[in-house]
């Protein structure tokens, strides 16, 4: 799920090929149905072009499509074969110029959103599973790992740093990034509590 206005959020239904654009609000009601034509899970929303970019398909059919909120295929970006293994969740930068994909397999991949070009590659080896990602104002990258289960955070030159280790309890299902308070909340796959972390 993506915010895309202050009542809108993007939906990703992966195995059904579609994206709801959602008004929010007590009827949540569907404004509008994207149809992809494959699997799509990670989505963002490029708040200066408008557009929604969905990370896409496994493999070697993997592939970032851009769509207009009419739900018209804008851009495709198909990078080079090795990059995708099968791409996870989906961020853009504050500045919209970047956006970042978990990659189950394969790490964090950084793009360009005007060229399409890849600008980082962040994989490290003790990693088996990458999850969730979000993005603060300030550009650093926060990575949810299941195997192990721990947090890292990107920055800079996009290296990884350890920021927690959440090897205790259930594996880590979702990240979530609050900019008013800059809190960093994690739910678990069983668990009804939830986790708030400040990063200082």
């Amino acid at each position: 799920m993506s915010s895309c206005y202050k009542t809108v959020v993007a939906v990703s239904y992966p195995y059904d090929m579609s994206v709801d654009l959602i008004a929010t609000g007590l009827e949540m009601n569907v404004q509008c149905k994207i149809k992809t034509d494959r699997p799509c899970r990670g989505v963002g929303f490029h708040h200066v072009e408008k557009w929604l970019y969905i990370a896409c398909g496994e493999g070697n059919q993997a592939q970032i499509q851009a769509y207009s909120l009419e739900g018209q295929l804008r851009k495709v970006i198909i990078p080079k074969q090795g990059v995708f293994h099968e791409p996870c969740y989906l961020v853009m930068s504050p500045d919209n110029t970047k956006l970042f994909i978990s990659d189950l397999d394969n790490g964090v991949i950084g793009f360009n959103t005007k060229t399409g070009d890849v600008i980082c590659h962040y994989k490290d080896q003790k990693i088996r599973r990458y999850w969730d990602l979000k993005v603060d104002a300030g550009g650093r990258i926060f990575v949810l790992t299941t195997d192990p289960s721990c947090l890292y955070v990107l920055m800079g030159d996009h290296n990884g740093q350890l920021v927690r280790d959440l090897s205790v309890g259930n594996k880590p299902c979702s990240l979530s990034y609050g900019a008013m308070n800059k809190d960093l909340v994690i739910t678990r796959w069983t668990a009804e509590d939830v986790e708030v972390f400040r990063f200082l």
